[in-house]
């Protein structure tokens, strides 16, 4: 099995064995961007990260600080003045903690 990964800058997709761990490759992330950044591309890449972070805060859990503060900053992105003047290149991504528990 593989995952694939993608490049946070150029978007480019790359192919990892299943055991690659996202930490391990700062300059790559779980989901793509898409071409044309718009408030319902936002939308959509905001819940698919808070999708892929669920895991986190199962009721059997305890989260880290820094894994509240990187689902509290998705959910605050429609609060960056760049979300609300309507300048979605601008938007700043939280970066993603590195996993501390195991995932489901």
């Amino acid at each position: 099995m593989t995952k694939t990964f993608f490049h946070r800058v150029t978007g480019n997709p790359c192919v990892f064995e299943d055991d690659a761990r996202l930490e391990d490759w700062p300059d790559f992330q779980e989901f793509p961007f898409p071409e044309e950044v718009t408030r319902g591309s936002v939308l959509s890449v905001r819940k698919r990260a808070l999708e892929i972070s669920d895991w986190m805060a199962m009721s059997d859990r305890t989260m880290t600080q820094e894994q509240r503060d990187y689902r509290q900053a998705l959910r605050d992105i429609t609060l960056q003045a760049a979300f609300t003047e309507g300048r979605y290149d601008d938007i700043v991504w939280p970066t993603k903690p590195s996993d501390t528990g195991t995932q489901p």
